[in-house]
């Protein structure tokens, strides 16, 4: 498994900032230094994330269909 203390808050706040922007988690990840799998690994153990993360998600689709 990934090295999951790597994922603090700070990092978990700027990945969704960067999904509600871009609907795109390789890149969301990438931004915060993290692995893709990391990302998914908390997404599935953490149900806030989770929630957070469906959020930013469709935030990015709404902003995409305006345009």
């Amino acid at each position: 498994m990934a090295n999951r203390t790597k994922f603090t808050q700070k990092k978990k706040e700027q990945f969704l900032k960067h999904l509600s922007e871009t609907a795109n988690v390789t890149l969301s990840a990438r931004y915060c230094g993290v692995s893709r799998r990391t990302a998914y690994d908390h997404k599935e153990d953490d149900e806030k994330f989770s929630q957070e993360w469906d959020d930013a998600i469709n935030e990015a689709l709404d902003i995409q269909e305006e345009v």
